[in-house]
């Protein structure tokens, strides 16, 4: 869309600028989220630059799309004073009420395609025009593409601290599944793994089968560690 707008306005006066925002593109840095305070620093930064540039008369204006339409609305409140004017297309002027992730708070399906869509975005490397370093800024952004907010309570992000013997169970048909194996494969030598033809239940209750003896199978369990006389 940048490419249709740019050069047309271009050629009437205007100098266009595509700003990557941080974590993005060619900049530097990590994204925690979508409109994070960040973000809206960046912003306010990246005009008073553009204003300060002897090719700008000094005022700035500002337009995007969706994201990029939100964010110019976001930049006008308590606007700087190089900001005179914006251009906001389907944004969304309250994130809770109409927003394309939510609508009076409820998940919509466009939540499904922005979260297959966005981590493909992001992972996309930086390019050369960066300098020698755009591999290394690459990797850094792919390792620390979960920030700590989903580290936090991660456990296979620290399963060398994992000190006691797990019994992960999980259902083919669970969202959960690829826990147990990803857990037996960080630690083979303290979790084992069962996984069955079920869904969010415990094996016994599982459908559409056939079902497991949950209680039989936490009794040996729970015989194999916890009573006196078995090694550990």
């Amino acid at each position: 869309r940048d490419e249709r707008n740019h050069p047309w306005l271009a050629s009437r006066g205007y100098a266009c600028l595509r700003v990557d925002m941080r974590g993005s593109g060619d900049s530097e840095g990590l994204m925690p989220d979508m409109y994070h305070p960040d973000e809206l620093g960046d912003a306010r930064h990246v005009i008073d630059w553009i204003a300060a540039q002897p090719w700008c008369s000094g005022k700035v204006g500002m337009f995007g799309t969706s994201w990029g339409g939100t964010a110019s609305l976001q930049a006008n409140i308590d606007a700087p004073g190089p900001l005179k004017a914006i251009i906001a297309v389907c944004a969304t002027h309250d994130r809770y009420e109409d927003d394309i992730h939510h609508m009076g708070g409820s998940v919509l399906t466009d939540t499904v395609e922005w979260g297959a869509t966005l981590p493909a975005i992001l992972a996309a490397p930086p390019t050369q025009n960066v300098g020698p370093d755009w591999q290394d800024m690459w990797q850094r952004r792919l390792e620390e593409a979960r920030g700590s907010y989903c580290r936090h309570g991660s456990v296979i992000h620290q399963s060398e601290r994992l000190s006691r013997p797990v019994l992960a169970i999980g259902g083919w048909s669970d969202r959960y599944s690829n826990s147990v194996m990803s857990l037996v494969s960080a630690r083979p030598d303290l979790v084992w793994g069962v996984v069955g033809p079920w869904g969010h239940h415990y094996p016994d209750q599982g459908y559409p089968g056939p079902a497991v003896g949950f209680q039989q199978l936490a009794l040996e369990w729970w015989d194999a560690w916890l009573k006196p006389d078995r090694p550990r």
